[in-house]
């Protein structure tokens, strides 16, 4: 900007001292922004004051609008001239605000400006009118003037405050907007708080809460404006007692209300808008970088290696899983070997038994190929009972090893990327064949080997992985970016194998490393490998670069190596030992003078050759060494979390939760801890007796948190009043803020008072995106695309999509049995900024809440299953009403003096079911419909906890009944 509007200034003002002076001084982006809003203006001036046509006119032509319209109206009707008279220099008055000493004397006429209006404009019926609107003008004048302009900003910037107000609406009092209400922050404090002002931005545009401004010394700088805008002359007056008849005080008082209208209303909301965009940039910028560290720290790794691995070699790794669990899903074992490649699978219907077939294969497969790493994860929670039947294989597998430095380790590791991987297009290229849990598995594997890769492999689709708790609040090109910005770091410094590239050349994460090579790109590679290739990749032509040389003088552009040379590696036998490491060609003689002498530090006289001899003394030892940290396997505080997805914050001892009870049994209750889906026990020493006999399957309870036990993953949890007493539910309060908080403001603040809104017309809103969310079971489909798509799914698959009529909303179709769906939708509520789903989550039609989005899967679809389950495989289930009556019929042929009964699906109604039964053959089915449950099965008023309950309790009914009939 700065050279462009030097050549402009050169070229049309260099006669103007003003603007070259305030030029030379800016050193900012906004000070040249407002020289250009400055010299524009004044050549607009020019070009006003003479043209015939006026400004509304001009711009109608042009079909263009302009904001100061009204002002180029004022220049066009030749109120200049008035301007002139009110004696003030623009610059002068700038010059005073910023001196001990007033500098600026405007001239005073002998006439009132009344008169002078008149004589300038006689036929004038209204001089007041012009008057008005001249004051007007120069106010405009002064607003556009680059230095008082700064003055103001400056002063923003010294004695400005951010105000926010107190909640607009009525909320709940554990809402996180209170940490963001009532604040009155120093501006440059503001700065301070990184991305949290993105919160508060969202909180205003939502109309939750109002963003103000205002000065600490409001008063003071008035007073500076107005005794620095009036003339002295012939002595100061104070303008509330000075006689009406002096001329000058008429004028002083057109003064200081043009500079006071320049600094209100037009400048404070300009300079206050401009604060916001600072204030937002700031906070996107802050975003942008924890983005960019968090994913660097996550594919800045080395390989997981052993003491007694060598520097470069690749671990072998075991990865099981059985995703959500649940009968339809069988542990699956992938093996990756040292060239990252899936080697072979396993699957079993269940591993636990040492002495199981299972679970000799698995010993088997453990002694045969001897892993370096056995990894673990499940989709939720269920990873807990997997890693401990895993650890007890692998450490029976350990302790038969006669060399025990080759002992197997046991990982729970990440499985984020591993989830989007899994239903991606290029794991459905890559492993057309395999299960979504085998790819699942692979992933796993692979970001133990290498996580860079797996990371790149994702493309896009790494946009739907949370690495900021804020990053909802970016546009999607900045997040983007920031994540663009990890790769670049970490691929220049791990460096690229061109001919590694060239040999695989449809391994799209090593294309994909290509593009954040420095002076490279998505294009410039791509062009890259046309060039050597031709235009039709020939499979089995494998080029060979030999030397950097050669891609100097054959195929890359003078400027595009000067750039990448140094991060391109010839690994495999290169003519050039230095063309595999960080040295740039253009140092290789320095390199090899140094090779055979160390060089001296003290000869480097600059921080630049300091650098380069470092770098050169670095590579000669150890070419392209490998400076990213080491694997750290997980501590068990990670991996309690990345087990029941609570953190230290989220869960602790003191902390009141609320839990679902999901059994009862004579020991205890089985609950489910309602944020997470985390499954524990409660001793019925921590109930109360008053209440202990009125529980029932599926109440939501509040209990302490007593004590957590990371290593066996178990919490103690206690619902006694005098525990709970003790305790204190989660608070969004932050310390961090206190600072800011107006204690007094707060302390007068009166809560909105609901009042019932006139209706209106609103004018209908953009379509928005389909919903995204990220889960394995998520697919952007419609509900008959997603029937199709379950038909070939076992009984009880689910797939979570937007809502057909409104893809904002999430609705699930689920699989009952062959050709029967059910959709449903999914009601949340509290669906805050950075969350996926909302905070409390309801099944439509349902009365119960969940708090996760896992736990709703969990407790209403997947338990349900397992009772749908047991019913479509028992005996006397029979797929439709017709079939069920033939086989009444033949039952009470066989056995005339027992009444027949079965059950048969209601497709009419997914999820219910139909229990017929019959008192003598040729008789017409009685029928009564029942429903699947998550606690069982409800038939009328009657709740069942298994199927054999329903059918001793449906015998009972039915002789109950027949009785009162006879």
């Amino acid at each position: 900007m700065r050279d462009k509007l030097n050549s402009e200034i050169y070229k049309n003002h260099s006669q103007d001292s003003y603007v070259s002076k305030v030029f030379s001084e800016a050193k900012e982006i906004d000070e040249l922004y407002d020289l250009s809003v400055y010299i524009k203006f004044q050549e607009k001036k020019k070009t006003i004051s003479v043209q015939q046509v006026s400004p509304t006119e001009e711009l109608r032509r042009k079909g263009m609008v302009s904001k100061n319209l009204k002002y180029l109206e004022y220049i066009h009707k030749g109120l200049l001239k008035i301007v002139d008279k009110f004696g003030v220099q623009i610059p002068s008055f700038v010059r005073s605000l910023n001196s001990e000493t007033k500098l600026h004397q405007p001239v005073n006429e002998s006439s009132t400006p009344r008169e002078v209006a008149l004589q300038l404009y006689p036929e004038s019926k209204a001089p007041d009118e012009l008057l008005k609107q001249s004051m007007e003008l120069l106010a405009y004048e002064m607003s556009v003037d680059p230095m008082f302009r700064k003055f103001v900003r400056n002063n923003y910037m010294q004695n400005g405050l951010l105000i926010t107000s107190g909640p607009l609406e009525a909320i709940s009092d554990n809402n996180e907007i209170w940490s963001y209400c009532f604040w009155k922050i120093p501006i440059q404090k503001v700065f301070n708080i990184g991305g949290d002002f993105a919160r508060i931005l969202h909180y205003k545009n939502q109309n939750l809460i109002n963003i103000s401004f205002q000065l600490r010394n409001e008063e003071k700088f008035l007073e500076t404006l107005k005794n620095n805008i009036v003339s002295d002359i012939p002595r100061r007056f104070d303008l509330e007692t000075a006689p009406a008849s002096s001329n000058h005080v008429e004028w002083n008082k057109y003064r200081v209300d043009a500079a006071f209208k320049a600094y209100n209303d037009i400048l404070r909301p300009i300079i206050e808008s401009w604060l916001i965009a600072k204030f937002k940039a700031n906070a996107e910028q802050s975003i942008m970088e924890q983005c960019m560290l968090n994913l660097e720290r996550k594919i800045d790794v080395k390989p997981f290696r052993t003491p007694e691995m060598r520097r470069n070699a690749i671990p072998r790794v075991f990865a099981l899983s059985f995703g959500a669990g649940g009968i339809e899903n069988d542990t699956c074992c992938v093996y990756i070997n040292e060239n990252g490649k899936k080697a072979q699978e396993w699957s079993w219907p269940m591993l636990k038994d040492l002495n199981s077939r299972e679970g000799n294969e698995f010993l088997d497969a453990l002694e045969e190929i001897n892993p370096h790493v056995v990894a673990v994860r499940c989709y939720d929670f269920k990873t807990k009972f997997l890693l401990q039947t895993v650890k007890n294989f692998v450490r029976y597998h350990n302790e038969r090893l006669k060399n025990q430095s080759d002992k197997a380790t046991v990982i729970v590791t990440d499985d984020k990327v591993a989830m989007e991987y899994t239903a991606s297009e290029i794991a459905k290229k890559e492993f057309p064949k395999s299960s979504e849990l085998s790819r699942y598995c692979t992933s796993l594997a692979r970001m133990i080997q290498n996580p860079l890769m797996e990371y790149l492999r994702l493309g896009d689709k790494i946009l739907a992985i949370k690495f900021h708790p804020l990053q909802s609040f970016l546009p999607e090109e900045k997040f983007k970016e920031a994540l663009d910005r990890a790769f670049v770091n970490v691929v220049n410094e791990v460096g690229v194998d061109i001919n590694d590239i060239l040999r695989d050349e449809f391994n799209e994460p090593r294309q994909r490393a290509l593009h954040y090579i420095c002076g490279f790109g998505p294009r410039k590679s791509i062009y890259l490998k046309q060039v050597i290739f031709g235009e039709n990749y020939k499979p089995y032509y494998e080029p060979f670069i030999d030397s950097r040389a050669t891609l100097k003088e054959t195929y890359l552009e003078p400027k595009i190596f000067q750039n990448c040379a140094g991060f391109l590696r010839i690994r495999s036998d290169p003519l050039e030992p230095l063309d595999d490491s960080r040295i740039h060609p253009d140092l290789y003689d320095l390199a090899r003078k140094y090779s055979r002498n160390t060089p001296d530090m003290d000869d480097a006289r600059s921080n630049q050759k300091y650098f380069v001899m470092q770098l050169i003394k670095r590579e000669n030892r150890n070419p392209f060494g490998d400076r990213r940290r080491d694997f750290e396997i997980p501590t068990d505080d990670q991996v309690f979390e990345m087990v029941t997805k609570e953190t230290k914050d989220s869960l602790y001892p003191g902390l009141i939760v609320s839990v679902v009870v999901k059994s009862i049994t004579t020991g205890a209750l089985r609950v489910r801890l309602k944020n997470s889906g985390f499954e524990c026990n409660i001793g019925w020493n921590y109930i109360d007796k008053k209440v202990n006999n009125n529980i029932e399957e599926g109440d939501t309870l509040d209990a302490l948190v007593k004590s957590i036990n990371k290593d066996d993953f178990t919490i103690v949890l206690s619902c006694k009043p005098r525990d709970l007493e003790k305790g204190h539910h989660i608070s969004f309060y932050d310390k961090r803020f206190d600072e800011f908080i107006d204690r007094e403001t707060k302390q007068n603040y009166q809560p909105p008072i609901k009042v019932k809104k006139v209706s209106q017309y609103v004018p209908k809103p953009k379509p928005k995106p389909p919903r995204t969310i990220t889960h394995p079971c998520f697919e952007r489909v419609s509900a008959q695309e997603a029937e199709e798509k379950l038909s070939t799914q076992p009984n009880g698959f689910y797939i979570i999509r937007p809502k057909t009529d409104n893809p904002d909303k999430l609705s699930i179709t689920w699989k009952i049995c062959d050709n029967v769906y059910r959709h449903f939708d999914i009601i949340e509520l509290g669906l805050d900024p950075g969350l996926e789903v909302g905070r409390r989550l309801f099944v439509e039609n349902e009365q119960t809440e969940y708090e996760a989005l896992e736990e709703l899967l969990v407790t209403y679809i997947e338990e349900t299953n397992d009772f749908i389950d047991k019913m479509i495989n028992h005996q006397r289930f029979r797929p439709t009403e017709r079939q069920l009556d033939e086989f009444l019929e033949s039952c009470l042929r066989n056995n005339p003096k027992y009444t027949a009964y079965g059950f048969y699906m209601d497709n009419s109604n997914p999820g219910c079911f139909i229990y017929g039964y019959k008192f003598r053959p040729g008789t017409r089915m009685s029928k009564m419909r029942g429903m699947f449950r998550p606690y069982g099965l409800r038939v009328e008023d009657l709740r069942f906890s298994n199927l054999d309950e329903l059918i001793n309790g449906m015998k009972q009914k039915i002789y109950e009944r027949y009785s009162r009939k006879r």
